[in-house]
């Protein structure tokens, strides 16, 4: 199963932040982490292969996504990311983290990028076009 983006300029951008003006108490924002999770966890759990096209942007959701799927194929201009906890401050589930720290391990790199520009996308184990 290739999962890709309907343009060139992003594979996901990320949740759409506008729901998060319903949140009125700290549950609603832990019950949306469980239903990220929920979702994360089926498409980890899909028997045949999945195959993220990446191009553009793969930011917060959207990174996640590409993290549950079993192989990353990247264009060289991907921006890949998770900025929520300096734009929402919030952060990853655990589970989500140990998705990233994963895949950034398959590949042999560091775990953290202490620049503040996106980490190139050979930083995710990415096949590169």
């Amino acid at each position: 199963m290739v999962l890709r983006g309907a343009g060139d300029k992003a594979f996901v951008a990320g949740t759409d932040i506008a729901q998060f003006q319903a949140f009125r108490t700290p549950d609603d924002a832990l019950e949306y982490e469980r239903r990220l999770d929920r979702v994360m966890d089926r498409l980890e759990a899909v028997a045949k292969p999945t195959i993220a096209a990446l191009q553009g942007y793969a930011v917060g959701a959207g990174a996640a996504i590409a993290l549950c799927c079993d192989l990353r194929y990247c264009t060289a201009d991907l921006q890949f990311g998770v900025p929520i906890a300096r734009t929402l401050g919030n952060c990853l589930s655990v589970a989500n983290t140990a998705r990233l720290r994963r895949t950034a391990s398959q590949n042999r790199r560091p775990a953290v990028s202490t620049n503040r520009s996106p980490p190139p996308a050979s930083f995710f184990a990415c096949t590169n076009t």
